[in-house]
């Protein structure tokens, strides 16, 4: 990427005080870095990219409102494959990143992380680097030395399962999360099983239960 040039970024997220936040720190502390958009959902977001605003880095909420995350980070990358993702998100960082990595983004921030964060992630993402903290780096490093052997439960989901545990475990109804990832509720119903297998669950409450108590869903 020539040097010579601002980066220029794009802050999706529902609350407007925290893109407020941001976009004030970029423009105070980064002369070679320009927010040149911002979206508060998924729609906005997707029309913005569409419009004639370049940008080199998009900074993304997780749980924006008009979209599941985790497929629209991959059709994003699908039709902008320069573009590179960093998502931001409140959620536990050991479930959700690698998913989200796996999916075509370059980095993950922790909303409770300082803002001091923020503008070193996107100068590495910028140059074709990833950002993720040092615990997830470990985290990664030893799934790769365990390949081969029996994952963890929840490691052993499908995206898609995975999408439906989250969706179920917040309380939703089959019908309202096949609505949400647009698929049919025999589909749903289908997911659900393989995955209450999988964890060796009996009943919903208890994929509620530990939704809830995991963080992957807010309470």
């Amino acid at each position: 990427m020539d040097n010579e040039r601002k980066i220029k970024v794009i802050l999706a997220d529902d609350h407007a005080v925290l893109r407020e936040g941001i976009s004030r720190y970029i423009e105070k502390k980064s002369d070679n870095i320009e927010v040149v958009g911002e979206a508060a959902d998924w729609h906005e977001l997707i029309q913005l990219l569409r419009s004639k605003t370049r940008a080199d880095v998009a900074l993304l909420d997780i749980t924006m409102p008009g979209g599941d995350g985790l497929n629209s980070v991959k059709n994003i990358r699908a039709e902008f494959p320069d573009l590179k993702i960093i998502m931001l998100s409140g959620l536990p960082e050991g479930e959700y990143a690698p998913r989200f990595l796996k999916a075509g983004a370059s980095g993950y921030i922790s909303k409770v992380d300082s803002l001091k964060t923020i503008i070193p992630a996107i100068k590495d993402v910028a140059q074709g680097g990833i950002a993720i903290s040092q615990d997830l780096k470990q985290k990664l490093a030893l799934d790769k030395l365990q390949i081969g052997k029996k994952p963890f439960a929840l490691e052993a989901l499908t995206d898609r399962e995975f999408q439906v545990l989250v969706q179920l475990g917040s309380g939703k109804s089959p019908s309202e999360v096949a609505k949400l990832l647009h698929l049919s509720s025999k589909t749903i119903s289908t997911h659900r099983n393989s995955i209450m297998r999988k964890m060796d669950w009996k009943h919903n409450g208890e994929m509620i239960f530990y939704a809830i108590k995991k963080g992957l869903v807010t309470k």
